[in-house]
């Protein structure tokens, strides 16, 4: 049986972000958060039930009396909290932020055979990139929009192959250059078996352009 770590990777307080016009802020980000974190949950426990596998992670607050309420009404009690402390370079470079992540769950991430990562900002509308990757085990990622880049906001990947990744590309590498983790995780992967979909079934709202975008 295949064991797959759940990871939700959040950044639930931006406020010490160095491009604060990139993202959103406050209010508006607690309910994006709020609503993202529904919408995994109850496709979660339709697909697949137990939530014991699920860890969110965020790397902005001290611990879990610092969400807002809101956040652990829709948050499963069966869930792992994690709180890395850890966004040294993640608040220059976002990537770099999700690699400061991994990093810190490595001994975790051994213990499984892939890892469904997924950001919950974005509303899942479906769970068909979850069926998809059930069919056929393997890398999978979103069919690139642009050539040499993986979007890299829902994913799963093996746990061997994002190891190596994360040896390869530690959180160093990326901050401080301004380096795209969207072009690097590319170029570690396609030298490894990978499935790629058209549409993962997901909403997010690109603060930057300021348009909702349906992937």
């Amino acid at each position: 049986m295949i064991k797959i770590m759940y990871n939700l990777n959040c950044s639930f307080d931006a406020s010490n972000f160095f491009r604060q016009d990139w993202v959103s802020l406050g209010e508006r980000r607690n309910l994006q958060y709020v609503q993202g974190l529904k919408s995994y949950f109850k496709l979660h426990k339709e697909n697949i039930d137990s939530c014991k596998d699920v860890y969110i992670v965020d790397n902005t607050v001290l611990n879990k009396s610092k969400l807002d309420k809101r956040l652990l009404e829709v948050i499963p009690e069966e869930v792992n909290l994690i709180f890395t402390h850890k966004n040294n370079y993640g608040k220059l470079n976002k990537g770099a932020g999700l690699i400061e992540s991994w990093e810190h769950n490595k001994e975790l991430i051994k213990q499984y055979d892939f890892v469904f990562y997924h950001e919950p900002r974005q509303e899942l509308i479906n769970f068909n990139f979850y069926k998809k990757f059930m069919s056929n085990p393997n890398n999978l990622f979103l069919a690139p929009e642009i050539s040499n880049q993986f979007l890299t906001g829902t994913m799963i990947l093996k746990s061997k192959d994002l190891l190596e990744y994360i040896e390869n590309s530690p959180a160093s590498k990326l901050g401080p250059y301004g380096i795209s983790i969207e072009g690097d995780i590319y170029e570690h992967f396609k030298e490894k078996s990978y499935n790629t979909v058209e549409k993962i079934g997901i909403k997010w709202y690109d603060e930057l352009a300021q348009v909702e975008r349906i992937y």
